[in-house]
């Protein structure tokens, strides 16, 4: 599936807190791989840590669960101009 994905309009919507691996670890891993797409973050915890997380991931932003449908498609709007890097 990896070698599947687009080249063109792609990003990566992910939840931080995910069972067996975290969001962070999945965006390591991706660019471990030489998979490196503009990311968004998403968490329903507000922690000092979250800002560091998209930090250390180079994610274009951070959003907090509720999510706002207009924040989120704009958000994406945003990656997905930003293209495959």
């Amino acid at each position: 599936m990896l070698g599947s994905l687009p080249t063109d309009r792609a990003c990566l919507l992910v939840d931080i807190n995910m069972p067996e691996m975290s969001g962070v670890q999945l965006c390591h891993a991706l660019e471990a791989k030489g998979i490196k797409l503009p990311t968004i973050l998403i968490t329903g915890h507000r922690t000092e840590n979250a800002g560091s997380y998209a930090e250390e991931t180079g994610a274009i932003a951070i959003l907090f669960k509720p999510l706002e449908a207009a924040e989120l498609f704009n958000t994406i709007e945003i990656a997905l101009k930003r293209g495959v890097v």
